[in-house]
């Protein structure tokens, strides 16, 4: 049996969509202002490109994951689709990027699908990763206002 599970997480920023884009797109700097993330490398080029390999060291239940996966679509400036497998959950992570009002408007939308989300459900680990989907754009979000605010200085 599988079960699946669909979170989005939308957030404003307070700053121009390719600042937004730089801070995301720098992948191994990730850990530095995302306290959620432990370890960050990127194979290949070291860019979002399609075919590069990702890594992520995360604590999402308290407990050690590193979680592998691929960039499989890649717009520069505007989409990123990742997609990882861990413990037999596959999952699809896709941020998008749109100005919005002299700002960017951020979607991190992750789908994950596998037979160990059951067993996880029971621990509100679901809930947990929705909370982390969130806390990332928070830690996006303050980086990047910070930088611009850097940048009017």
């Amino acid at each position: 049996m599988s079960f699946e599970v669909s979170l989005t997480a939308v957030r404003r920023i307070q700053a121009p969509k390719q600042l937004v884009w730089e801070v995301f797109s720098d992948f191994v700097d990730w850990p530095r202002w995302n306290h959620g993330v432990k370890h960050a490398q990127m194979g290949g080029t070291g860019q979002m490109d399609v075919g590069g390999a990702v890594v992520l060291g995360l604590r999402p239940l308290g407990l050690p994951v590193t979680v592998r996966g691929q960039v499989v679509q890649a717009v520069p400036g505007s989409k990123v689709v990742i997609t990882g497998r861990w413990l037999g959950i596959t999952g699809w992570q896709t941020f998008s990027f749109q100005e919005m009002n002299g700002g960017t408007l951020v979607q991190a939308h992750e789908m994950l699908s596998g037979w160990m989300l059951g067993p996880l459900h029971i621990f509100a680990a679901t809930r947990k990763v929705g909370n982390m989907v969130r806390n990332w754009l928070e830690a996006l979000s303050q980086e990047a206002e910070r930088r611009a605010a850097e940048q009017i200085q």
